[in-house]
């Protein structure tokens, strides 16, 4: 994919090597996003007739969606000029973690192997939402890592990583 980007003058940004950019008289035109083997892109009517037929014509493409589409998990909605993401269905299907009334009394013991997966499963989901599309909820992610050891701030995670719908 590189060396056909590159065949149309893309060019690799410095800060994601999975971005990739066409400027045309001092203006980008272009964005094109890699994934694994998965791409987006967004651009002028230009970028499209020079850079994205050039791709269709080098590789197979499968399903290709505009509009209101999802892809690699976030929904991505486009009216006239706005393009919003989100991952609203990913974020109001996850659950708190579990703590009884007679582990709540032992707050400041360590937590077991059982209590441990659960925790380390939901700061990996929020950690996910936080580098996809809710970077304030990644305050809640380090304070999760930082203190999971602990069942009182385990309560506090569950409380704080509640960032639904924002």
């Amino acid at each position: 994919m590189l060396s056909e980007l590159e065949k149309v003058n893309c060019q690799q940004s410095k800060f994601d090597p999975a971005l990739f950019y066409l400027h045309k008289q001092g203006e980008v035109i272009g964005l094109f996003l890699i994934h694994v083997d998965d791409f987006i892109y967004a651009g002028t009517k230009e970028f499209e007739d020079d850079v994205i037929n050039h791709i269709k014509t080098a590789f197979k493409i499968g399903t290709e969606n505009e509009g209101n589409f999802k892809y690699i998990g976030l929904n991505i909605k486009q009216c006239e000029a706005v393009i919003t993401v989100d991952q609203n269905p990913f974020a109001e299907q996850l659950k708190e973690v579990p703590i009884t009334s007679k582990r709540l009394m032992k707050k400041f013991d360590n937590l077991n192997q059982i209590e441990q997966q659960s925790l380390r499963t939901a700061i990996g989901q929020i950690n996910w939402m936080a580098s996809q599309t809710r970077p304030p909820s990644r305050h809640s992610n380090v304070v999760a890592t930082l203190w999971q050891r602990q069942l009182r701030h385990c309560v506090n995670v569950v409380v704080t990583s509640q960032m639904r719908g924002g």
